[in-house]
């Protein structure tokens, strides 16, 4: 792996939410494909494409006000997230992940966005609790990641602990974030994911104090962790490749491993 050491921090671009019908998804049945591009408004450059699958109770119209801090912050250096609103209301989806792939397929074809996707890059999966657990299961199917050139995952408070986690063995770098003080997914359950993992570099971030909302109506104490482990195994910057490694700094953290990570060979 060819890592970049960034000579300069870019500033950070503005970005658009903007309301998409979708297609393919199964999670809702048909009347359920609606969903949102988060990207950044220059349409001059393109990105790399992140496919979010969000939690328990925070689709359909629930979606436009959660990850408010994570998804403008993500967007703002340079990724383009895509993310389907099915399943609204108390509907749980323990195939989630298959949605998760489905949407970046749709974005490839979709009018909306696949001019602004830099396909040149790997694309990557992101996704919190009910969308955590998916996260870890679309990154374990091996044929689709090849197929979509997913290059890497981020597993954010997963619900392992909801219908477990059956064939999970991740075949892309992860990263699993959990909170100190999350009493709906505890973080034991998510460092036993991590620890599970095998065969590929992987991280695990526990935020000191935080609860199960921090990303998604919470603070995102967790946000820079994401984002230098997408900016490592998706752009390929070195410098994230170590912060990722439990170096952020000013970031409280109770718990936070890392393994397998590549060796910094920099390159200017």
């Amino acid at each position: 792996m060819k890592l970049f050491v960034a000579v300069a921090v870019a500033a950070a671009l503005d970005t658009e939410q903007v309301d998409v019908t979708m297609s393919g998804m199964q999670c809702g049945g048909s009347s359920q494909q609606d969903g949102v591009i988060i990207r950044p408004k220059d349409t001059t450059q393109k990105y790399p494409l992140i496919s979010f699958a969000h939690g328990w109770r925070d689709g359909g119209k629930t979606l436009d006000g959660v990850y408010q801090k994570l998804w403008p912050f993500i967007a703002s250096n340079g990724y383009i997230i895509v993310a389907a609103k099915a399943p609204d209301g108390l509907d749980y989806c323990l195939d989630m992940y298959k949605d998760q792939l489905q949407a970046i397929r749709w974005a490839l074809g979709a009018t909306e966005v696949k001019d602004s996707i830099d396909t040149s890059l790997p694309k990557g999966l992101m996704g919190h609790s009910m969308g955590g657990r998916s996260t870890v299961l679309a990154a374990s199917q091996a044929s689709d990641l090849k197929e979509l050139n997913v290059g890497a995952a981020v597993a954010e408070h997963p619900a392992v602990n909801v219908g477990g986690c059956p064939s999970c063995a991740p075949a892309v770098p992860i990263m699993f974030t959990a909170g100190e003080k999350d009493d709906v997914v505890p973080h034991g359950d998510v460092s036993k994911q991590y620890e599970a993992a095998s065969g590929v570099p992987k991280a695990y971030v526990e935020i000191k104090g935080a609860d199960h909302h921090d990303c998604s109506t919470g603070p995102d104490l967790q946000g820079l962790y994401v984002l230098d482990f997408l900016n490592c195994y998706i752009k390929g910057n070195a410098t994230a490749c170590q912060n990722a490694q439990c170096k952020e700094s000013g970031i409280p953290t109770s718990d936070c491993k890392s393994a397998g990570f590549p060796s910094v060979d920099i390159v200017v």
